[in-house]
């Protein structure tokens, strides 16, 4: 009886284990995406912003430039957040982190 308690508390461990480990994987996987998709659009953004001052700004105005700019640094956001979550394969549901 003891030996097969022991084998049942023993599988328990080990599935609880392994679930822990599949969890970290994810976790380190939304890591890497949230690390990929802010660098990503951080240097979009930097590009966009350059141009936008090189040539918009003097010519409409800084405000008129920002709005101008403003749906292209969004949709690229969109874009490359989707590319982040489906290159590096990260699950779509929201779960509790603990």
């Amino acid at each position: 009886m003891a030996s097969v308690l022991g084998e049942t508390l023993g599988r328990s461990n080990g599935v609880r284990h392994a679930i822990k480990g599949r969890m970290r994987r994810g976790r380190v996987r939304t890591i890497k995406a949230g690390a990929l998709y802010a660098i990503t659009v951080f240097l979009i953004g930097f590009i966009l912003g350059s141009m936008r001052i090189l040539l918009a700004a003097l010519r409409l105005g800084q405000t008129i430039a920002v709005i101008g700019e403003a749906p292209f640094i969004l949709t690229a956001s969109w874009f490359v957040c989707r590319w982040c979550v489906d290159r590096l394969d990260v699950r779509r549901s929201v779960s509790m982190l603990r």
